[in-house]
């Protein structure tokens, strides 16, 4: 989600997008408040990151209902130095905005753009005395529990592998199957299992056809899995593959389900939603098979000719 304009504050309290994981409104108020700042961003980055907008009036039900603007100028070296002073370690690649009404320039409000941090956990320091570490649940914040930070420490020395598929520029749809390591170390003994459409094939030794079968509709898919015992390097992409289509077709809408896991990293499991016309979407599944749905609503694939 990307928050540009008056319009796009508008948009979210018109849709009554409530608040999550990775989204939080806050009053223009809550800023007079070093160490509720603090807080808050510090629990987005031990999450999942996301948005913290400030200048959004919730109502009694907490759906997001009126903007509230300000024209305070210093707010935004404030929360800089919220960062810098009351949140350890501070968190890289947070992004500060102002996002100005269509009617007054001289009023925003202000939109907080905090990573998934790779450093986490990060302490709130409410004081000298007083430190704590927070995350998001859903809407709310919590404190952590003493495993979840210790987790966190320990996620620092994991490998990380996220999936990539990038289309490359032919006539005949074909996606290279594209891994990153995020992570601080190597990762080794790699293993992966892609669920895709029947009318696809992945092409490369180091993967292998498991089965074929059929949605309850009766729409064929395949899965495949593949098995590595090179090294993927940090911030060092890795193609380990191609998925590919026999014809010229033009790929509407691409559902892939996809389970990743290597040595001391956690299970991801999820999909790819992808299209030849649309940005390419990644949804991570906390637990269950990775099965994209295949109900044909609106097509689990979609092909046409050009």
């Amino acid at each position: 989600m990307e928050i540009k304009s008056e319009k796009d504050l508008q948009e979210l309290i018109n849709n009554k997008i409530e608040e999550s994981t990775t989204l939080e409104y806050k009053s223009m108020d809550s800023l007079t408040n070093n160490a509720e700042i603090a807080k808050d961003i510090s629990a987005m980055a031990n999450s999942e990151g996301g948005l913290i907008i400030y200048g959004i009036k919730e109502d009694a039900e907490k759906y997001p209902e009126e903007i509230e603007w300000s024209s305070d100028k210093g707010l935004k070296d404030k929360i800089d130095q919220v960062l810098s002073s009351k949140i350890t370690r501070k968190i890289e690649g947070c992004n500060i905005k102002e996002v100005q009404s269509d009617r007054d320039n001289k009023k925003f409000v202000i939109v907080v753009n905090v990573p998934r941090s790779d450093i986490a956990p990060h302490q709130s320091n409410k004081s000298v005395e007083v430190k704590k570490y927070y995350r998001r649940s859903n809407s709310r914040i919590r404190e952590m529990e003493h495993g979840e930070v210790e987790d966190l420490f320990f996620a620092r020395k994991r490998p990380k592998l996220e999936i990539e598929l990038r289309r490359t520029p032919t006539k005949i749809p074909a996606y290279e199957i594209i891994i990153h390591n995020k992570g601080k170390v190597l990762a080794e003994k790699i293993s992966i299992k892609f669920l895709i459409p029947s009318v696809l094939k992945i092409i490369d030794d180091a993967w292998s056809k498991i089965k074929d079968g059929y949605t309850h509709k009766g729409y064929g898919y395949s899965e495949y899995q593949y098995t590595g015992n090179e090294y993927v390097y940090p911030e060092l992409p890795t193609c380990i593959g191609k998925i590919f289509h026999s014809k010229e077709e033009c790929v509407v809408s691409l559902d892939i389900g996809f389970l990743i896991v290597c040595e001391d990293m956690e299970i991801k499991r999820g999909k790819i939603i992808m299209g030849d016309r649309k940005p390419t979407e990644i949804i991570y599944l906390e637990k269950g098979v990775p099965l994209p749905d295949w109900e044909f609503k609106d097509g689990f694939y979609s092909i046409y000719h050009q």
